[in-house]
């Protein structure tokens, strides 16, 4: 009876001791996997950060051109005098055109109604 004792006695110990290995292991692995984890979260901060400063970047550009546009003086009908590009010549003619287009327009609109006080459009 005493050797059945020994015997089981002897197995819990080695059941005990591999528990425990299997523990360490475990907790390596835990702790090993929170590293990686904090490093991955580390650097997708970094990566947010370094898009936050591109958006203030691209927000502060737009808010100077915001500016800029806000300065230049428009024409009553409508068309801002600012220049887009560098070819000052295209942007007149584009200026004249949709001037020649917004008056046909316009008197297309007048020529295909009566004139009488109430279908007058307002321009």
């Amino acid at each position: 009876m005493i050797k059945i004792l020994e015997g089981k006695l002897s197995l819990a110990q080695k059941d005990v001791i591999s528990i425990q290995k299997n523990l360490s292991k475990k907790e390596a692995h835990s702790a090993l996997f929170r590293k990686f984890e904090n490093l991955f979260l580390k650097t997708k901060i970094a990566e947010l950060d370094n898009i936050k400063s591109k958006l203030k970047s691209k927000i502060n550009e737009l808010e100077c051109l915001k500016l800029e546009a806000i300065s230049k003086p428009v024409d009553p009908l409508g068309h801002c005098f600012a220049i887009v590009g560098e070819d000052n010549e295209k942007n007149m003619q584009s200026k004249e055109q949709s001037s020649i287009t917004k008056s046909d327009n316009i008197s297309a609109v007048l020529q295909s109604r009566p004139l009488d006080n109430k279908s007058v459009p307002l321009i």
